[in-house]
């Protein structure tokens, strides 16, 4: 995807309130190498990789 493409797929889901509860982990690759490991309590990340979480807001 372009980066075009996945600034569309943030905005797309800004809205979105519900929690992620179907998995364990992510695991973020880049390059073939893996870049970040997203966990509910952690994130391990590579040096020059930013990740950013949207907590989910109380209506």
């Amino acid at each position: 995807m372009t980066q075009k493409e996945l600034q569309r797929a943030i905005e797309n889901t800004q809205q979105d309130n519900k929690p992620m509860n179907n998995y364990s982990r992510a695991v973020v690759y880049v390059d073939g190498k893996i870049a970040a490991i997203i966990t509910n309590n952690e994130i391990v990340q590579d040096d020059n990789v930013d990740v950013r979480l949207k907590p989910v807001y109380d209506n």
